[in-house]
């Protein structure tokens, strides 16, 4: 998964708009939409500055690790919202096919 399908899943389960978060890291919702869609390079402080508001370990964005990207996922976030994760990515990968 990429690093912008991983900051659009966390968003969503978060119940965040990219409007909300691009007002927490200080970029135009139109930025925030080419991070999702991989067509925007993201500084490692921007990345920084995403991953304390979407709760997750800097390193879940490390698309070059093998280990399985939701045990990245540790900051104060809940069962639930682990297991929605999961979901939406079940589904972007039939999509995807």
């Amino acid at each position: 998964m990429s690093v912008g399908n991983k900051i659009k899943h966390l968003r969503i389960i978060h119940n965040l708009t990219q409007k909300e978060l691009a007002e927490m890291i200080g970029v135009k919702p139109s930025t925030i939409c080419k991070y999702e869609h991989d067509k925007r390079d993201i500084s490692l402080e921007t990345l920084k500055k995403i991953a304390e508001i979407l709760h997750c370990d800097l390193n879940f964005f490390d698309e070059t690790t093998n280990k399985n990207t939701y045990t990245f996922i540790t900051k104060n976030i809940s069962e639930a919202t682990l297991y929605k994760f999961i979901a939406l990515d079940k589904v972007e990968k039939m999509y995807n096919k």
